[in-house]
């Protein structure tokens, strides 16, 4: 019996997936680049510099594999285990959920908030770390605690964190804000989670964490939380960050009016959908 003879295929040949993603990306180009790159271990330009390069047997496998599973809807971070994120390469998991660049926004408010002086700030629900570690690479005084009730989520923050040289951050599990009782905190960052149960986009995002996705009474829940806690966690002349659903920042902004903030800044994502909040506490 002969062995398996398969066709030579070569990089440009891998590119032309590009139309098997066509139905299920909104970049099948760009998910087919960052693919093969992965696989190759190179850079995407490296790819069209060397496009008659022959793949081996055991890469063109691997692309078919990755492909697939991207057909099936998966993220392609979660397929290749890492999204860059501000200026990082981060690696995430299922457990965590894929950092967007919409949260490098929030990233920036605060940075433009708040000067390279010392303070204590906190990144609720860090998840892959990826706020908490932008952060502490950009503001070198602050001392930064990064919190999450997921331990696997934690461990992925740590390890992203020891690669890119933030190792000052405290990493806790905790429930929020449950584990801080007393005003400790000059900033408060969150991104919860914030989408209401059955919202129609949640199928777009099934092999994210739930957990990190959904929250009850009409997606408010977390955000809810959060704010009532802030304010026994807040110092005077702290300030909170908030990213939310593009449809609830009229209510957050309330919300944070009720507990006592003032200066509120409303923030817009890259496609101009309201996105994030600031409040400045002064009691």
């Amino acid at each position: 019996m002969k062995p398996e003879t398969l066709p030579q295929v070569t990089v440009r040949d891998a590119l032309s997936a590009t139309a098997r993603l066509a139905n299920c990306s909104d970049s099948p180009e760009l998910d087919c680049q960052i693919l093969l790159a992965d696989v190759l271990g190179v850079s995407r330009s490296w790819l069209y510099s060397h496009d008659d390069i022959t793949l081996n047997v055991d890469d063109m496998r691997r692309f078919q594999s990755m492909i697939e599973r991207r057909q099936a809807g998966e993220p392609v971070a979660y397929i290749t285990g890492q999204r860059p994120f501000w200026d990082m390469t981060l690696e995430v998991s299922p457990a965590t959920l894929v950092p967007r660049p919409e949260t490098e926004l929030l990233v920036e408010a605060v940075l433009d908030s708040r000067p390279d002086s010392p303070l204590t700030a906190i990144d609720l629900g860090t998840g892959s770390g990826a706020i908490a570690i932008a952060l502490a690479r950009e503001r070198c005084s602050w001392q930064l605690y990064a919190s999450d009730n997921s331990l696997e989520s934690l461990t992925i923050a740590k390890h992203n964190a020891a690669q890119w040289s933030a190792d000052r951050i405290i990493f806790l599990c905790a429930d929020w804000l449950a584990a801080f009782r007393h005003q400790a905190f000059d900033v408060i960052v969150c991104n919860p989670p914030y989408i209401q149960g059955g919202d129609p986009h949640l199928k777009d995002l099934c092999h994210e964490p739930a957990s990190a996705l959904i929250a009850n009474d009409n997606g408010l829940g977390d955000l809810k939380r959060v704010i009532n806690a802030s304010v026994t966690a807040i110092r005077p002349g702290g300030h909170i960050f908030l990213e939310h659903g593009y449809d609830q920042q009229e209510i957050v902004v309330d919300l944070l009016v009720q507990a006592g903030y003032t200066t509120i800044k409303p923030g817009s994502d890259l496609a101009g959908n309201p996105r994030f909040v600031s409040g400045y506490y002064q009691p």
